[in-house]
């Protein structure tokens, strides 16, 4: 029997993280028992020995969120409101430490699939991670009906007026393990995962940028 790739990753994700926690518990317990004991140069790499088994478990577990991802149907709905709630709590602490403000408009009355908090959640984090460094953050959430091919929908939006991407780079946008801009850290995952989440509800995922900023749009059939 073939096993697609899709089906396989959930497995090689978790027996990765598995490997990678007794490794990384290991090393602590060295680091603890005779980390005082060594010179510091030893003591840095022991302790850069860890952070990177830190960051390979953080990797494993953003693959994971995309194997899921492909996985995921939509099952049941939520009120708009609450999602956005759900997605502002968890960036909560990001939010506090890039002393952003966060807006949104047009949310109420309106019932989306339950990965749309998951969706949200990328799109602000991505938001966050490529603020302008000379600009504070500002993050706003829109919801509107729309019509897309006669069919009645809703529309999302996720602008911010952070660095953007450069045009050129456009089409790489969303491909997985694409890291536009190096420098500012993470797996280059974040998008992917959005966009394979608001293809299991039906909808469709788009982004532009401009000097001004950037702003992603989520186009949703009506549930």
């Amino acid at each position: 029997m073939i096993v697609s790739w899709d089906e396989l990753m959930p497995h090689v994700v978790h027996d990765l993280r598995a490997l990678v926690r007794q490794s990384l518990i290991k090393t602590q317990l060295v680091e603890k028992q005779i980390g005082p004991a060594l010179n510091p140069e030893t003591a840095a790499l022991l302790r850069a020995s860890i952070e990177a088994q830190q960051k390979l478990n953080q990797f494993a577990l953003r693959l994971g969120a995309l194997a899921q991802a492909h996985k995921t149907q939509p099952r049941e709905l939520v009120e708009l409101e609450i999602a956005i709630l759900g997605a502002k709590l968890h960036c909560k602490n990001e939010l506090d430490e890039s002393k952003g403000d966060f807006l949104a408009v047009g949310f109420e009355g309106h019932q989306v699939p339950v990965q749309i908090q998951l969706i949200l959640q990328e799109l602000i984090g991505n938001s966050i991670r490529y603020r302008h460094p000379e600009r504070r953050l500002q993050i706003r959430v829109d919801a509107l009906e729309h019509m897309r091919d006669g069919t009645e929908g809703l529309c999302l939006s996720v602008s911010d007026n952070g660095s953007g991407w450069d045009p050129a780079f456009q089409s790489k946008l969303m491909t997985p393990l694409e890291r536009l801009d190096a420098t500012r850290g993470g797996f280059g995952l974040g998008l992917a995962i959005a966009q394979t989440l608001t293809e299991s509800c039906g909808g469709v995922l788009s982004g532009e940028t401009t000097s001004a900023g950037s702003r992603f749009t989520v186009e949703l059939p009506r549930p």
